[in-house]
């Protein structure tokens, strides 16, 4: 149990998830939205959020992008990798569920 209680705090990264649980497509469809008020609250670009997080600004730009599909392709990738999440949301000083709980209005 000692590596999750290691994961969980990856940085100050994670925070708890609270309320009712959010589906996965769920998360899918608030992680651009949330990504980019999240960044523009910061007053951040996303080559200046990319920078931060030490990945690239297609990665950013990536996720902030709703997966469409543009002539039978992917315009943007609908699954980043936990690492690039979690460099983003330390990046931006939030945790990985602020990125990917769906916000009630």
């Amino acid at each position: 149990m000692a590596w999750l209680d290691r994961w969980r705090t990856f940085n100050g990264a994670l925070s708890p998830v609270s309320g009712p649980q959010t589906r996965p497509e769920q998360s899918a469809a608030a992680l651009p939205r949330n990504l980019k008020r999240l960044r523009e609250a910061k007053g951040l670009s996303p080559t200046q959020s990319a920078v931060r997080a030490k990945v690239s600004t297609s990665t950013v730009r990536g996720m902030e992008t709703p997966g469409e599909y543009l002539l039978g392709r992917m315009r943007s990738d609908p699954n980043p990798t936990l690492t690039s999440m979690l460099a983003v949301a330390q990046a931006l000083g939030v945790g990985i569920g602020e990125l990917v709980e769906e916000r009630t209005p």
